[in-house]
């Protein structure tokens, strides 16, 4: 007789089991060691390059990481400009058009509420896409980085040696 239950064929020790990697996989020690995996998965490639290879990833990481500078220096200008330009207030009057337009009407608020509705989402979505943008430059540079610093710690070591 096994040990596990079984409820409509699923091992229930099995589920649980994976339902609780799952959930460790959250803290901070599951994380550090898939971290630390990956480090030492790195370190071994690049020490298996020889020296034209690993200067060559070295360079091209460096390329990389300039133009990635680059484009977030492109995209924090953008913003400033259309902050200058007063983006916001071309969306404040069109709402303030639909209230004259709803006042003269005499209807109901129905037509403010939905140009409401309309200018927050628009708004909430050039937010939301700001937001997306810079952090996935900032983590992209934050990669290059960390990728940049082991190739120097791989070639200050193979300088070491000889």
């Amino acid at each position: 007789m096994t040990d596990s239950v079984t409820w409509k064929g699923v091992d229930m020790r099995q589920s649980e089991n994976k339902f609780k990697n799952w959930v460790m996989s959250f803290t901070y020690q599951e994380r550090r060691n898939k971290q630390l995996e990956i480090f030492r998965k790195q370190l071994e490639d690049y020490s298996s390059m020889d020296k034209a290879e690993l200067n060559f990833e070295y360079f091209n990481c460096i390329a990389e990481y300039e133009h990635k500078k680059n484009i977030l220096t492109l995209v924090i200008i953008t913003i400033a400009v259309s902050l200058i330009m007063n983006i916001w207030e071309k969306i404040f009057s069109f709402l303030s058009t639909a209230i004259k337009y709803d006042n003269y009407m005499n209807d109901s608020q129905d037509t403010f509420m939905i140009c409401l509705i309309i200018a927050s989402a628009i708004g909430l979505t050039f937010v939301v896409v700001i937001v997306i943008i810079l952090s996935t430059i900032f983590n992209d540079l934050k990669q290059l980085k960390k990728k940049i610093q082991l190739i120097e710690y791989v070639k200050s070591e193979e300088e070491n040696e000889d």
